[in-house]
Parts: C-alpha cells; structure tokens; sequence
C-alpha cells in the first residue's frame, strides 16, 4: 500500500488527523472551559421554529 501514491496519501492523511485531534484535545485540556473550536450548544429560532 505505501508504494503506491494514494498509499502515501492515506497515510499522511491519518497522520495529519491524528495530529490534529491530539492538538485540540491538548488545547481543551489546558484551557477550562474554552469552547472547541468556536462551536457551542445554541439554539436558533425562526419561522415559528426552534433548532
């Protein structure tokens, strides 16, 4: 599989993932109530619905 280019790319992929949600859990973990990312539990309201 690695010999291949979509191999390689796969595996930078999952690397690179990997790295990434290491990072944010790290992140969150030493600022306390940080919203992740910016998102956070809201509700949206309109045409007499609510979300």
């Amino acid at each position: 599989m690695l010999s291949s280019e979509a191999g390689i790319n796969e595996l930078i992929r999952v690397l690179l993932d990997t790295f990434s949600k290491q990072e944010r859990a790290l992140f969150v973990e030493e600022h306390e109530g940080e919203q992740c990312n910016g998102f956070r539990p809201r509700r949206w309201r309109g045409y007499g619905c609510s979300f």
